[in-house]
């Protein structure tokens, strides 16, 4: 039970009441100490009673003014409450948006003096960076009293609805598997029931007709797809690669949005994620499965300006060497016992093992691959400039692979992606998915 300082100090003067009446005898003040506990019992059991009234009578419909949205789009928001609310209460109504959404305009709260029994409404704007089906967080309903203040949020299915889709409007974009991906919606999912139906909705533009369910289709004489219980097995690892070289500030700002989507985005489907933040062969951070998204967005324009304290270039996998070292072998196989071919791939070949025998693993390394092994994410999405050196891009690709863990990486729209692929490394035959 929520108490204010009101009744804070009631309760320490009833205490000093009570122990005075025992040490003094004292009638008067005994009755004082009881009179002061009723007090408070009655207050309470009627700040509860005006709040069940509220919670009972409380109804909230939402209008939207699109049902399709891109995104970073603004959307108007109109809402209409219908309240009981007892005399002499103050309260206050705040409708919560998506995950991730920033009202730009109007509110999105109301207050109502009591007594009150009708409707009130109210219109906001807001814009989402998320994509995909999006919906709201629910209804805040703040009851103030000295005494005994009251709070809940109401997040069932009623407070949630309308939801609406959003389009993806990325300025980065991702290659899988050799296709053009723009996110979430294409993303398949999984349940251990694949049939395991939650709800049905009529169709929007931008869902995939491969869910319309034709029985309800033909009821209702329109489209209807199928809403499935499912989750996404497991959220990916959103590696967040901070440029060790001053890039321009347009580029920053729209790498900071295409994060701050990416971070929205899987927050709104799985309600927590997992980020990565490097400069370098450095981790400045790792919030694994956070629930914290306003905290989340602060450590990434809060770990760009980080001093870097840790340098090297061009450094080599233990998987790159070892694949080097077989392809010399192989080649040098192919020439003559006496040639000169066969002699270069050979020491060279020698010079690789030797490398390989003396190399160890980097602090960097091992914070990756535990990293990776503790939290064992569906992918990991890198989100990079791919300015100055990239080695350590390709350090966290070939732990991933090794880990059996696919990678996409993404880059800025308009860059060549052999070019990305070359500065990181990236094999394009391997099992990893490149961007």
């Amino acid at each position: 039970m929520e108490v204010g300082r009101s009744v804070q100090a009631a309760l320490l003067f009833t205490v000093i009441l009570a122990g005075f009446s025992i040490l003094a005898d004292s009638v008067a003040a005994a009755l004082g100490a009881c009179t002061l506990g009723a007090f408070l019992v009655s207050r309470s059991a009627v700040a509860s009673f005006h709040f069940r009234t509220v919670a009972g009578s409380l109804s909230i419909e939402r209008t939207l003014e699109k049902k399709v949205v891109k995104q970073d789009a603004s959307i108007e928001v109109g809402i209409k409450v219908r309240v009981r609310v007892p005399q002499g209460v103050a309260l206050l109504i705040e409708d919560l948006p998506p995950v991730g959404a920033r009202v730009i305009e109007g509110v999105c709260s109301l207050q109502i003096q009591g007594p009150f029994d009708g409707e009130e409404t109210t219109t906001y704007r807001m814009t989402v960076p998320t994509e995909g089906r999006v919906r709201f967080a629910g209804v805040r309903v703040d009851i103030p009293d000295h005494f005994f203040p009251k709070s809940a949020t109401f997040a069932g299915e009623s407070m949630q609805m309308p939801g609406f889709m959003v389009k993806p409007n990325r300025l980065f974009l991702t290659h899988r598997g050799g296709h053009e991906t723009r996110g979430p919606e294409e993303r398949r999912l999984y349940s251990a029931s694949s049939d395991l139906v939650r709800s049905f909705r009529e169709f929007v533009d931008g869902d995939d007709y491969r869910n319309v369910d034709w029985k309800m289709t033909a009821k209702h004489d329109a489209l209807y797809i199928k809403e499935y219980s499912a989750e996404i097995a497991a959220p990916p690892l959103i590696l967040v690669d901070i440029p060790q070289v001053p890039v321009d500030p347009s580029v920053r700002s729209a790498f900071l949005d295409t994060v701050q989507a990416a971070v929205a985005t899987w927050m709104q489907e799985s309600g927590s994620v997992s980020l990565m933040i490097i400069k370098g062969p450095a981790v400045l951070s790792f919030l694994p499965k956070d629930t914290d998204y306003a905290g989340v967005l602060r450590a990434i324009p809060a770990s760009w300006d980080t001093i870097q304290e840790t340098w090297f270039y061009r450094s080599r996998p233990a998987s790159g060497l070892q694949m080097e070292i077989a392809a010399l072998s192989k080649m040098a196989k192919k020439e003559g016992e006496e040639s000169d071919s066969k002699k270069y791939f050979a020491n060279l070949s020698a010079y690789y093992t030797a490398v390989l025998a003396g190399r160890s693993l980097s602090v960097f390394e091992e914070q990756v691959a535990r990293a990776l092994w503790r939290l064992n994410p569906g992918r990991i999405d890198i989100f990079s400039c791919n300015t100055g050196d990239q080695s350590h891009i390709r350090l966290v690709t070939s732990i991933a692979e090794h880990q059996g863990i696919a990678v996409e990486v993404w880059a800025q729209k308009g860059q060549e992606k052999t070019a990305v692929f070359e500065r990181i490394g990236f094999d394009q035959r391997a099992g990893a998915e490149a961007a």
